[in-house]
């Protein structure tokens, strides 16, 4: 995985990084069991090692015990939607399914800065 800092590099000047943040609330109790499972299947190595992901990562929001938030960077809207066609993805649908109430999604651009 890039750092933040070197997410510019090698982007044509038109291209954008895209920036998600999402917020998943979990079924009452199940959060650890949502994110062993997000683990255990390597959903979450799996989409770090896709190319244009500079960084997939999951958090516990110290206030609230339902809720967990996805950050995730990517290289541009092209490479994210590539993800959306990956087996990996549709694992993590199907746990969604069974697992999420509720999701909140940020999206963001940003153009690569000279």
């Amino acid at each position: 995985m890039n750092s933040f800092e070197e997410t510019g590099k090698g982007l044509p000047e038109t291209e954008s990084i895209l920036l998600l943040h999402v917020v998943y609330t979990i079924a009452a109790g199940k959060r650890e069991e949502f994110y062993n499972k997000l683990r255990d299947f390597g959903i979450i190595e799996k989409s770090r090692q896709e190319n244009g992901n500079f960084q997939y990562d999951y958090y516990f929001p110290a206030d609230n015990e339902n809720d967990i938030l996805l950050v995730e960077l990517w290289s541009g809207v092209p490479a994210q939607k590539n993800h959306l066609s990956t087996a990996h993805y549709q694992e993590l649908q199907a746990l969604k399914r069974e697992y999420v109430v509720h999701v909140e999604i940020g999206k963001y651009t940003a153009r690569k800065m000279a």
